[in-house]
């Protein structure tokens, strides 16, 4: 029974074991997470020895027979390289996954794992990764540094491919000037410098003591005894081949940035030297600086830097210098002077910085805060007249890596000089005056609505009368410029609805706003002031005033309607004004009909209502231009009637005419809506077919046309057979202008009229 009761007890909590998360227990299943899985903050229980502890910034790598890691910590513990500990924590992502734990305990000893040999590809992307490795290089430059914890040696070091940082710890007592140029083995723990993205972008060395660096070949010069090289002539030993060779030059101390930066200057000439080193130095210092050219700056510098102090001292006096002269690169990293007018001054954590206006151009001066917060720059007035000095840095971009900008690097708060204190007028000050006037102004008001009180309802009654009129004036004046408008519409190209609108709306401005409108007789259109096209929105309204609109001769051409309300008294309507309209409505009807009519005669044959030659000629123009545009073809069709003066002859000429205009309908009913049927003769006739794909389609065209004379024309009871000689034209072929084609097209009516079966 009590084995049912534990095979039971399995299986209840079976599932529950089955759910329970998995413990990762070796670098490589950590390094085999996903970032997902990474992100997840999985669990991790690790064994390994510690191959380097630096316990002031936390920096812990350990490393397993799997594979190596680094451990985030924010305790400080115990430990030492060789010692066994056992890591309790979860991943967290990082540039590769690590193990974020205050969970660490010593378990025992072991020896460090064999080092691994590394390359500097290897190093710089990544592969060795926290590894234990070992790896040779020339020492380009070694300085002690401090951060946090205990002193450590700075070591920059050229392998086959790049330079790296080493980090030795327990460094003290070396000679670091014997190390220069030394060749060396490095045995330690790859890591990394990194941006804020955790993105990596340089390589670094861990090692835990000086016993870990082998001189395998000392220099072979000491730095001290290089020969002095002109400032102006660094370059010259610079090789992107070959490693480029240590030079040592020698200048006067102008800008000095521990661990970052050095400026030394000799004469004319100055050169910016990278240096991590840190020591006891002053501005006018004569130093000798050894270096490696270098091109990444605008102008000559040296990287990798050493400096030492000679003993002697020489200030460099700052040369005056203007705007444009500094952008143009002529001072680049020498000591100069500027004059201008201070814009604003910003202070930061790490920075204090002047925005300075001299001669309408914006510059910065630019002084850095020690570690201490201390050298601050004082507050000096905006607007002061100020000479800063400092050295000049400027700033490249572009193609040819040119001039961009400078800005000055400040030493001490005595490089600002006052010149002159801004100007009382400050905008401050400005405010003052301004709320000082805005209160006279205030009492002033207060005073003047008073008086203004006393005297406005005198003048409100002069006021009202002046101004009805004026209004009486202007619309008067106002009046006589639309009816004169309207007498230039009526005599105008303007369509014949807008003329009337405007006669509507002279009317309604007449009348105070009531509602007007036209009824054209012919159509029945209604034109209204208001509404423009269409039936106004009172037509129905029983309250009307309405004038006939009678042309000269007495034909009623429409109504002029005016409606009103029934606050408005009959009385009020003021008939003379309908008569003006109507009669000025009458003679804009009147002239578009006349005007209409005498276009169409202009344009259109008369006998068969067809467009005559000069309708033709001016759609022939339009025709060619569109065809020469858009590079297609179009073709003219001559039509000739034959025999058409016997049937003058044997019928009349009033048969003759009826015959023409049967033709012409005939004709038209066989061509399309964009096809131009025209009368330029008296029996003669041509097509314009606007567009056409080839000489084929035109011919099908013409003959369609000539089967209009397969059946006989019965007038007055007259059968006759007619017939016509067709002559086709296509552009371009035929002709390049409207003469050559004309000719062509008559031309080739004229050959199909003398062929033998036409002759017959």
């Amino acid at each position: 029974m009590r084995q049912l009761f534990l095979i039971f007890g399995l299986l209840v909590v079976s599932p529950a074991w089955s759910q329970a998360p998995r413990v990762l227990s070796t670098v490589q299943q950590v390094r085999n997470l996903t970032r997902d899985q990474v992100t997840a903050h999985s669990s991790a229980q690790i064994e390994g020895v510690v191959t380097y502890y630096e316990p002031a910034e936390h920096i812990l790598f350990v490393e397993d027979k799997t594979g190596a890691i680094f451990v985030r910590t924010r305790q400080v513990f115990h430990l030492a390289p060789g010692d066994l500990v056992q890591v309790r924590g979860t991943t967290t992502p990082s540039y590769s996954t690590v193990i974020a734990s205050d969970d660490i305990r010593v378990i025992g000893k072991a020896p460090l794992p064999k080092p691994a040999p590394a390359t500097f590809p290897e190093l710089i992307d990544g592969t060795r990764d926290c590894q234990y490795v070992t790896a040779t290089g020339t020492i380009l430059a070694a300085t002690m540094q401090q951060t946090i914890g205990a002193p450590f040696l700075l070591l920059e070091v050229m392998m086959d491919g790049g330079a790296v940082d080493v980090h030795m710890e327990n460094a003290e007592g070396l000679d670091l000037h014997k190390l220069l140029d030394s060749a060396v083995a490095l045995t330690g723990v790859s890591g990394g410098r990194f941006d804020g993205k955790f993105q990596l972008v340089g390589a670094t060395l861990y090692l835990n003591s000086p016993a870990d660096m082998r001189i395998t070949a000392p220099a072979r010069v000491d730095p001290a005894t290089l020969p002095l090289t002109s400032m102006d002539r660094i370059m010259g030993t610079y090789n992107v081949l070959q490693r480029t060779p240590r030079v040592r030059v020698r200048g006067s101390v102008t800008l000095y940035e521990p661990g970052s930066q050095l400026v030394i200057q000799s004469g004319d000439n100055a050169v910016l030297v990278h240096t991590h080193q840190n020591g006891p130095l002053n501005i006018g210092d004569i130093v000798d600086a050894t270096g490696f050219a270098d091109t990444n700056d605008y102008s000559q510098s040296l990287n990798h830097g050493q400096f030492m102090r000679t003993g002697n001292t020489l200030l460099i006096q700052p040369q005056s210098a203007s705007w444009q002269d500094a952008l143009a690169g002529k001072y680049a990293f020498s000591l100069i002077s500027i004059d201008g007018r201070l814009i604003e001054q910003v202070h930061t954590s790490r920075e204090d910085t002047l925005f300075i206006n001299a001669d309408g151009h914006v510059f910065s001066a630019a002084m850095r805060v020690t570690r201490n917060g201390g050298s601050q720059l004082p507050l000096f007035p905006a607007g002061s007249r100020i000479r800063v000095t400092g050295v000049c840095f400027v700033l490249t971009g572009g193609p040819w890596n040119g001039a961009l900008d400078f800005e000055l690097h400040l030493r001490s708060a005595q490089d600002v000089h006052i010149l002159a204190q801004p100007s009382w007028w400050t905008v401050a000050h400005l405010r003052y005056v301004i709320g000082a006037l805005i209160l006279v102004v205030l009492i002033a008001l207060i005073w003047g609505s008073q008086l203004r009180h006393r005297v406005q309802q005198q003048t409100q009654l002069i006021r009202r009368t002046m101004e009805a009129e004026a209004a009486r004036e202007r619309r008067l004046v106002y009046l006589e410029q639309e009816r004169s408008r309207v007498l230039e519409a009526i005599n105008s190209l303007l369509p014949l609805e807008q003329v009337l609108r405007m006669i509507a709306a002279l009317v309604s401005e007449q009348m105070n706003g009531l509602e007007c409108w036209c009824e054209l007789a012919s159509t029945g259109l209604a034109v209204s002031a208001h509404h423009g096209r269409g039936n106004p929105p009172d037509r129905q309204n029983p309250n009307q005033h309405r004038r006939d609109i009678l042309s000269g001769t007495g034909e009623r051409l429409g109504t002029l309607i005016l409606a009103w309300d029934t606050e408005t008294q009959r009385s009020g309507v003021r008939r003379d004004v309908l008569d003006r309209a109507a009669s000025l409505a009458a003679l804009a009807i009147d002239n578009r009909r006349l005007y209409e009519g005498l276009v169409r005669r202009s344009q259109y044959d008369q006998l068969t209502e067809v467009p005559n030659r000069f309708f033709l000629d001016s759609c022939l123009k339009d025709v060619f231009d569109n065809a020469r545009l858009h590079q297609h073809s179009f073709a003219l069709i001559y039509i000739d009637l034959d025999r058409f003066k016997s049937v003058n002859d044997r019928y009349g000429h009033r048969v003759g005419d009826i015959y023409l205009q049967h033709v012409a309908h005939r004709l038209s009913d066989k061509l399309r809506g964009q096809d131009t049927l025209a009368r330029v003769g008296g029996d003669e006739f041509i097509v314009l077919i606007p567009s056409v794909q080839d000489r084929n389609e035109a011919e099908t065209i013409s003959g369609r046309l000539a089967r209009c004379f397969d059946f006989p024309f019965s007038i007055d009871g007259c059968s006759i057979k007619g017939s016509a000689s067709i002559g086709v034209a296509v552009f371009p072929e035929d002709g390049e202008d409207e003469d050559q084609l004309k000719h062509a097209a008559d031309f080739a009516m004229y050959a199909r009229k003398q062929s033998p079966i036409d002759s017959e």
